[in-house]
């Protein structure tokens, strides 16, 4: 990947179809603008077990619908997400993707998922969209956590998640630029 007057290309998760990364001045964007955030069970699962929930949900506001809730199956790491059910939004429970994203759409928030047909709906709707590489990322961006905090994460992460290896690669260079913002800054 070439780095053009500190930009990195947009790229494509998927050669086919996937959703398009953004430029580094976006993500960075993006970052300075993540408030709220809508959670999918795979993103809850990853960051669960990379330890980094609870630092998300203290630096930003996790949300979630009870369908998520119901397929984690446990309560104990909900404290700090909120859980909403609007009455305007009318899906079959069974549903839990859908209801995510159209809830996610209501409200006009960012949705956070390892599901590339819940990011290619994001894009769609106009939503930010994140992973959890690109939680960790932030999380780095808001010296939340350390570059220890950070490597151990990516290690257990990179154990855990089915990303193509040019995700990992993305993730890498938005790291470096955020070292380097970290340093001039």
């Amino acid at each position: 990947v070439f780095i053009i007057n500190n930009e990195i290309p947009p790229m494509t998760i998927n050669s086919k179809n996937g959703p398009k990364l953004n430029s580094i001045s976006t993500v960075f964007s993006q970052f300075d603008a993540l408030k709220r955030a809508f959670i999918d069970t795979s993103s809850l699962i990853y960051l669960s077990k990379i330890k980094l929930l609870y630092a998300s949900a203290s630096t930003f506001q996790l949300m979630t619908i009870p369908g998520v809730v119901r397929e984690f199956g446990s309560t104990k790491e909900f404290e700090n997400i909120e859980i909403i059910e609007l009455k305007e939004i009318s899906i079959e429970k069974n549903d839990t993707d859908r209801h995510l994203i159209e809830t996610a759409e209501y409200m006009q928030l960012p949705i956070i998922s390892e599901d590339k047909k819940m990011l290619m709906q994001a894009k769609r709707s106009g939503l930010p969209f994140f992973n959890t590489l690109m939680i960790m990322n932030f999380l780095i961006y808001k010296n939340v956590i350390d570059k220890t905090k950070y490597e151990t994460a990516l290690d257990l992460l990179q154990e855990e998640a089915y990303y193509d290896a040019f995700i990992f690669e993305y993730g890498k260079m938005v790291y470096e630029r955020i070292h380097e913002k970290n340093l001039a800054d």
